[in-house]
């Protein structure tokens, strides 16, 4: 089990071309799968949860929300779950909004 979220990490990163669109989720797989978009642009993030994988692609800036036709530069979520560090860079970050979870699924 360990190695599949790392695979499904690598096939993502083939399929995805620079400043796509992804939709992820939380859990087991979420975290390893993206460790392996290093580098790589995302240039929309809105979902309904946040986690220490997004973050960690954010510190980085491969997610920048350039490209949103809403709420450009932003960050949209419903939840956060993580870290301590996690919770430290969203905390007064302008970069990331809290809606409410209709919001962030019709807008998805």
């Amino acid at each position: 089990m360990e190695k599949l979220p790392i695979e499904l990490g690598k096939i993502l990163l083939v399929l995805s071309k620079t400043a796509d669109t992804i939709q992820i989720g939380y859990g087991a797989v979420t975290n390893p799968s993206l460790k392996t978009f290093p580098g790589k642009s995302i240039s929309v993030y809105i979902l309904s949860s946040l986690g220490d994988g997004i973050v960690e692609l954010m510190k980085k800036g491969a997610i920048d929300n350039t490209k949103k036709t809403i709420n450009r530069g932003k960050s949209s979520t419903t939840f956060c779950m993580g870290h301590k560090d996690t919770y430290d860079f969203i905390h007064d970050n302008p970069d990331i909004e809290f809606r409410t979870i209709d919001y962030t699924i019709i807008h998805w």
